[in-house]
């Protein structure tokens, strides 16, 4: 499914979807189908993925399942999706990004992260603001990518500059 039709989607599902509880500032969790197609446009931006890319997803089976109906889609012109794990908890796997769904492992998954170099990425806002470098959000009737730059620098991803222009920072 096309960007553009997962947006129309969005805003029809929109108008009867409650914000989600636990939200800060008048955000809310979107869609797993708008959360996924956002994160795949926004992996096109880190500069070093290649290959066959490997997201791990904790304790969240709807983005899971949802990730692997774009497995084997292009992310840009030297990666694809190769993989989508479910783990219900912090492994030793080293995938390429790990989707963090809630806050109760953030502190592991954070440290996790960091040490291994890799992509941490929420559908949560209050969890961006808390140290997970994109989070894919709706504010404001429509989809918001919000970026922890202190914590896209301690996992070392290198940006194109764009990301910059249509995200809005968080953190510290």
């Amino acid at each position: 499914m096309h960007l553009a039709r997962i947006v129309t989607l969005f805003f029809l599902v929109l108008s009867s979807t409650p914000p989600t509880p636990g939200t800060s500032k008048g955000y809310f969790q979107i869609p797993a189908r708008v959360q996924t197609a956002f994160l795949i446009k926004l992996l096109s931006m880190n500069q070093d993925l290649e290959g066959r890319i490997t997201i791990a997803v904790l304790k969240d089976r709807s983005i899971a399942e949802t990730l692997k109906t774009l497995t084997g889609r292009p992310i840009n012109s030297k990666a694809t999706l190769g993989n989508v794990e479910l783990w219900n908890e912090i492994e030793q796997n080293r995938p390429h990004v790990l989707f963090i769904a809630s806050e109760t492992d953030l502190e592991e998954a954070l440290r996790f992260t960091r040490e291994k170099k890799i992509l941490s990425v929420t559908g949560l806002a209050h969890l961006a603001q808390k140290g997970v470098t994109l989070g894919i959000v709706g504010h404001e009737g429509k989809p918001k990518v919000l970026l922890n730059r202190n914590s896209s620098e301690k996992e070392g991803i290198r940006w194109n500059q764009a990301i910059f222009k249509m995200t809005e920072a968080v953190g510290s």
